[in-house]
């Protein structure tokens, strides 16, 4: 068998020079559309969203990735609040500037739960696993598939779903 990264023959296992630091030419793609592009974003995210490897790695290099992401982290924030208001009677008899500043705490606060989250999920695998990814080569795949966390607004399930999902599952991918 011929090797296609490095042109070297083997028999059963190979151990390529070339695949260490290199990248494949499917993980090669086209830049993004010029300009506004969240459909690009959006499908890439749904393809993290789906676990797929060549996408994870594609957007963990791609720098525009963290600013879209974290317009679909921002958005799944409010999705999740407007429902917690729209089903809470509490939340709900708010007078609108209250809801507002609620909605701006919330939005605080999930920004740097997720970010603790985040930075202690990437010091555990970087300490005690061997991982070798950058901070922010994880953060840009997770944040442009936190639209997921639209599912936290679905009772009873949806924060299983969002948890095991998102929360775990691409993570630790």
């Amino acid at each position: 068998m011929r090797c296609e990264a490095c042109g070297m023959e083997y028999g059963v296992t190979h151990v390529c020079p070339a695949a260490f630091g290199a990248v494949r030419k499917e993980e090669a793609e086209p830049a993004p559309p010029p300009g506004f592009a969240p459909l690009h974003y959006l499908r890439q995210g749904w393809a993290i969203a789906r676990w797929d490897e060549i996408a994870i790695r594609r957007a963990s290099r791609d720098g525009m990735a963290l600013v879209y992401g974290a317009i679909f982290f921002y958005f799944a924030v409010v999705v999740q609040f407007t429902a917690l208001a729209l089903t809470n009677p509490r939340v709900g008899r708010l007078p609108p500037p209250a809801l507002i500043v609620v909605g701006v705490f919330t939005l605080l606060f999930a920004t740097v739960y997720q970010s603790l989250y985040f930075v202690l999920c990437h010091f555990l695998v970087k300490r005690f696993l061997g991982g070798n990814g950058s901070f922010l080569g994880i953060l840009r795949p997770m944040l442009l598939s936190s639209f997921l966390l639209c599912l936290a607004a679905i009772p009873y399930v949806g924060l299983l779903a969002t948890g095991v999902w998102w929360g775990i599952a691409i993570l630790l991918w």
